[in-house]
């Protein structure tokens, strides 16, 4: 067995015990898929996934037709930010993970914004080069939707993308006018939540070029799904995108008596929708319909999306010597001596770089990974901590933060906290794997299973679509 097998089967593991936790004895209500049906469906999938013109991107996790809408090309981009204008719902969805019955001010990644400004300032001060407005439903909420449209629209720029996601119960030319004359960009529908009638889409057709359908891919849809496209092209639909259903205690009731098959995730989610959705694209490129189709799954939510927001963090906390991996976490290495050898390097790595890139702390200089060739010597031992950087409202005093005040006089905090250490790493492999991803030329310095899958777990993101078992 392979390094990254085993690391799949622990993580595997620990998913599935996490859920049975979760659930407690509701577990044993769900059909679990087993080993046989795994196959069966992982033949299925890779049918679907054999044709030639189908596109990937994002590590392979984002499977879709023609192109993207634009909302999604900078999501990929790890550039977008959802705030969410309220908890408040008006839809009666049997998918919906969450209540939607809470009247909270806009929030984003945990943080409330009670003006248009703050939000704004966030958005500049975090370099973000779109938003979504989500909620709830925002058409519950639209002069607040206005504010912060307008809000964003003034900041950021004719070329900053804004987009909303509705279910079009609320939905008014009046309202979807007054939403494009604000700056709105590009419109998304949850067709799901109104039967898949498109009243709304049609009357939002006037105003926006970028006209979207959202929705979850409810595998006992599919053939209704495939009658309403024709009819979606007519009204200049230029998007489907489809999502993964995923079972919540919120809506356990309503999925758990419907006979679909669930794979365990980080969520449970389930394996019938994953098809479905493969099986629209397919449809859509067979058939000639001018709508692409974009299944974005979990798995890219669930490391994609992450990483772009740990990303986000680290920037705002780093230290000179800290490297950001891809998978958004921090790295920082560093090794130790007396003070005749530190004295020694430092002295070194000044008269090369000044003070760029490495930092002294007593008996340990810490170094970007790209220095390793100004240290490198004969039994040298390394060491890699590896920290996970995340935003808060508020000070959690358990971690190391750093303030981030805004224009507006906000103030957010970015914390980090050490995952990982690995310690007296040789570097007698490391020329070896000179040509060699940074992750692997660490692997090959790690003398033990769990250093290795460490290295994998916060180096990288893990490429293609979830295992079924």
């Amino acid at each position: 067995m392979d390094i990254y097998e085993g690391s799949r089967e622990e993580e595997y593991e620990s998913y599935k015990n996490r859920i049975k936790d979760e659930y407690g004895i509701n577990y044993n209500l769900l059909k679990w898929i087993t080993p046989e049906e795994s196959v069966v469906f992982e033949k299925k999938r890779q049918e679907l996934l054999n044709r030639a013109d189908l596109r990937t991107c994002a590590k392979r996790t984002k499977i879709y037709s023609k192109r993207l809408a634009p909302g999604c090309r900078i999501c990929a981009g790890g550039q977008w930010s959802c705030l969410f204008i309220s908890g408040i719902c008006n839809g009666t969805c049997f998918y919906c993970p969450a209540p939607q019955n809470e009247d909270t001010p806009p929030v984003s990644q945990n943080i409330f914004f009670t003006s248009p400004g703050e939000y704004a300032d966030y958005v500049e001060k975090l370099g973000f080069k779109g938003v979504g407005l989500s909620g709830g439903e925002p058409l519950i909420k639209l002069d607040l939707c206005l504010e912060y449209i307008r809000e964003l629209r003034k900041s950021r720029g004719p070329n900053f993308h804004i987009w909303l996601y509705t279910n079009g119960i609320l939905g008014t030319k009046e309202k979807f006018r007054a939403l494009k004359d604000a700056g709105l960009n590009e419109i998304r529908f949850d067709i799901g939540a109104t039967a898949y009638s498109l009243e709304s889409v049609g009357m939002a057709s006037e105003f926006f070029e970028d006209l979207t359908i959202e929705i979850p891919s409810v595998p006992e849809d599919l053939e209704l799904l495939k009658v309403k496209l024709p009819e979606m092209e007519a009204m200049k639909v230029k998007y489907l995108n489809l999502h993964q259903l995923r079972i919540t205690p919120h809506n356990f009731q309503n999925l758990s008596k419907r006979n679909y098959t669930y794979i365990h995730g980080k969520k449970a989610l389930v394996a019938e929708s994953e098809i479905s959705a493969l099986e629209t694209i397919n449809y859509c490129i067979e058939k000639n319909i001018d709508i692409s189709v974009n299944y974005c799954s979990f798995a890219y939510k669930n490391r994609i999306q992450t990483a772009a927001a740990r990303k986000k963090a680290a920037k705002m906390i780093r230290e000179k010597y800290d490297d950001i991996t891809e998978n958004g976490y921090l790295r920082r290495i560093y090794v130790k001596g007396d003070k005749a050898f530190c004295d020694e390097k430092e002295s070194n790595l000044k008269a090369i770089l000044g003070n760029e890139g490495f930092e002294r702390k007593g008996e340990k200089i810490y170094f970007r990974f790209n220095l390793f060739p100004l240290l490198t010597q004969p039994g040298l031992e390394i060491n890699v901590e590896y920290h996970e950087p995340f935003m808060l409202p508020s000070i959690s005093y358990y971690n190391f933060f750093r303030e981030i005040k805004l224009n507006s006089g906000k103030k957010i905090f970015v914390e980090r906290r050490k995952v990982h250490e690995l310690s007296s790493l040789k570097m007698n492999a490391f020329a070896e794997t000179e040509a060699k991803p940074v992750y692997v030329k660490l692997m090959s310095m790690a003398d033990n299973l769990v250093d290795k899958e460490c290295v994998l777990k916060y180096e990288r993101i893990e490429k293609d679509l979830l295992k079924y078992f």
